[in-house]
């Protein structure tokens, strides 16, 4: 590809950041275009459109929907098994002595494990998971509900292991499935990255004194929250 990427942020980012810019754009018009008329209907909604476009059909934005739908059903499994391994742990280490609580957590994995699965990541969680349901026996089940860790919360961390280990797999096929970019992608691309500091060069300065309302404009800030 002869054509030079402009900007320093992944395609999917820097098109849905500069989404982004449209909607503040339109929340904040009636400022904006008190200092630059030709911003006037229908030039936000055209160029909203235009990026739209870019997305779906240059983009693929199909593939690029699947994999964020997979990796927010992860990271909702993670955020849930995550509480109670943490509300697990904290119990085993309360209501048994130093050296069983130890020999314990050891044999559920959350020596080797817990440290970097708290970490988010995501492979590290899942090993936890199969280790706790493999080395969860009924021997050892009772012995904590002995001493008040109810089984409902064993169990509950146990049914996490298969669906933590599909969706990890599927986000993991999902990987590297976006569109290859051509030179006419890419022209495109520098384009509307090129009209979207335009105008977030100028808006930056009408609201320069307003640090809220000029953090709707900082392009960095918002392609940091897609995910750059």
């Amino acid at each position: 590809m002869s054509v030079k990427r402009i900007y320093p942020y992944k395609n999917v980012v820097m098109l849905t950041a500069s989404r982004t810019v449209c909607e503040n754009f339109s929340a904040l018009k009636a400022a904006l275009l008190a200092v630059k008329s030709n911003w006037a209907d229908p030039f936000i909604s055209d160029f909203s459109d235009r990026i739209s476009s870019a997305l779906a059909t240059l983009l693929g934005l199909d593939k690029k929907k699947a994999q964020r739908d997979a990796t927010t059903a992860l990271k909702q499994i993670q955020k849930t098994v995550l509480k109670k391994l943490e509300l697990f742990k904290t119990q085993v280490e309360v209501e048994f002595a130093a050296a069983r609580s130890k020999a314990i957590l050891d044999t559920l994995g959350f020596s080797m494990y817990y440290a970097n699965a708290s970490k988010r990541k995501q492979s590290i969680l899942t090993q936890l998971l199969m280790q706790f349901r493999q080395n969860m026996t009924d021997e050892l089940k009772a012995e904590l509900a002995a001493v008040g860790i109810a089984a409902s919360l064993t169990d509950e961390i146990t049914a996490q292991a298969d669906p933590m280990a599909a969706a990890d797999a599927v986000q993991e096929s999902l990987k590297g499935t976006s569109a290859l970019v051509t030179d006419e992608m890419q022209t495109e691309f520098n384009a509307i990255y090129s009209q979207s500091m335009g105008i977030c060069k100028i808006a930056v300065k009408v609201f320069k004194d307003d640090p809220a309302k000029k953090a709707l404009f900082t392009f960095s800030k918002l392609a940091r929250q897609q995910g750059s």
